[in-house]
């Protein structure tokens, strides 16, 4: 998805609906242009065509793709790479799930030594692996499909491996404590990894808070230690505290 695409995402997101010739006009592109540029939002989900223009489909009905994703909340993202590099030991095995934010990790991981890395994430392990350091780089295996793996093939595979510390984001976090995805196998895979690791960690900014989607991961009494960027809000301090959860935040 290129810049103007983009800029046609914030504009009907905005509005809800606008029409090819109001998109044309406040662009400065032809209707041809607009009316391609749609197409391809639409087969990313992004929009729905619709006669004359298109509308917003809204956030729990749609999966942004991976790049799209590295780049919203970029400034919350680094915080919590920031706090979460400090608790990854020399010669440990971790996870870094499909999340954008594993990817502002990855890039904070070149320092460490000996490190075995399993990603589900291609980006991810592309970053890792064009650090050209000491790190065992293991992307795991299963149906590709928008920049990462999963299904019944990676589900077995994650089966069969233990980790010292996983590094999980999510879908939203409800005002009940339960952690949740859009996505089934996003859901699944997280419960598998949930069994297979000695600490687990949840690294999700502010915003995913008050949040609830489909399909239930793991509740906040599952975790180990809660990173986010900030907690500004008396309702999340509450949930934190009832929930008797260990957390890091930008202060």
């Amino acid at each position: 998805m290129n810049i103007r695409q983009e800029k046609i995402c914030e504009l009907v997101k905005e509005k809800n609906f606008m029409s090819i010739m109001e998109l044309s006009k406040q662009l400065h592109y032809s209707e041809s242009t607009v009316r391609r540029d749609l197409t391809v939002l639409e087969n990313l989900k992004m929009i729905k065509r619709i006669s004359g223009g298109a509308m917003y489909v809204k956030e729990e009905h749609t999966e942004d793709p991976t790049e799209i994703k590295s780049r919203i909340n970029s400034q919350q993202k680094s915080i919590i790479a920031d706090l979460a590099i400090d608790f990854i030991a020399d010669h440990s095995t971790i996870f870094l799930d499909s999340s954008s934010t594993s990817q502002y990790i990855a890039k904070r991981l070149k320092d460490k030594k000996n490190l075995t890395i399993f990603t589900t994430n291609l980006s991810t392990a592309d970053i890792l692996d064009k650090q050209q350091n000491n790190h065992n780089i293991y992307f795991v295996g299963g149906k590709l499909s928008n920049g990462k793996v999963g299904g019944s093939c990676t589900e077995f595979l994650l089966r069969n491996v233990f980790f010292d510390q996983a590094f999980l984001s999510c879908r939203g976090i409800s005002d009940e404590g339960y952690v949740s995805e859009l996505l089934e196998e996003e859901a699944m895979l997280k419960k598998i990894i949930r069994q297979q690791t000695r600490e687990l960690f949840l690294v999700a900014d502010e915003k995913k808070f008050g949040k609830s989607f489909t399909f239930t991961s793991f509740s906040l009494r599952d975790l180990d230690i809660l990173i986010t960027d900030t907690v500004s809000n008396e309702a999340i301090k509450q949930l934190i505290t009832n929930n008797n959860l260990n957390y890091y935040y930008n202060e």
